[in-house]
């Protein structure tokens, strides 16, 4: 190869590079001081859909609300969640026990007058177990988010179930109002 072709070679191969470019430099005016902006606003109410004021909605979602038997399923899963956690709580506590009991026997011998006897017994006991492995806290830690866990699957149900009707409801109010314009549209063409 002459050194013709190198330097040939060598100007062509030096066009096909590539260099990034040179960044440019924005001015940074930084405030002095930073100010949190406005929150995202009250949470939304248990009852949310009685803010649009319509009276046929709120008894359908009312309606829906105490017939529905999926989330009458999930609201009796947050009783049971809730009474054990109930139980695995107690298990922590110490047991306190009594008992009582009275008798009376009476034996007649041949005879002999009959004779009468009574006996009666108190007891009291308490029973402790010491949680020295943390197995009676995990089994209440886990009663507890299986509580919480049931809690939030209601209140997700009751979210869908509202919802759904609303949306429904606003779809049929937007149909109703489509046919309106439809039959206005009809008796103008006529």
């Amino acid at each position: 190869m002459s050194l013709r072709h190198i330097a040939l070679l060598s100007v062509l191969l030096t066009g096909c590079a590539s260099f990034p470019p040179q960044p440019i430099e924005l001015p940074l005016n930084p405030p002095a001081h930073w100010h949190i902006g406005a929150g995202a606003g009250e949470a939304v109410g248990s009852r949310w859909w009685y803010a649009f004021g319509d009276e046929e909605l709120n008894r359908l979602v009312d309606r829906a609300l105490s017939n529905n038997p999926d989330l009458a399923a999930t609201a009796q899963a947050v009783i049971q969640a809730d009474l054990q956690l109930r139980n695995a709580g107690a298990a922590l506590l110490p047991t306190l026990g009594a008992s009582g009991s009275t008798g009376k026997q009476a034996s007649e011998a041949s005879g002999q007058d009959r004779v009468t006897s009574g006996s009666s017994s108190l007891g009291l006991s308490v029973d402790y177990e010491l949680d020295l492995w943390g197995r009676l806290s995990a089994a209440e830690a886990g009663a507890l988010a299986g509580f919480q866990g049931s809690e939030y699957d209601y209140d997700a149900a009751r979210m869908t179930l509202v919802a759904s009707v609303a949306s429904t409801w606003f779809e049929w109010q937007e149909l109703q109002q489509r046919v309106d314009i439809a039959r206005r549209n009809l008796e103008l063409g006529e």
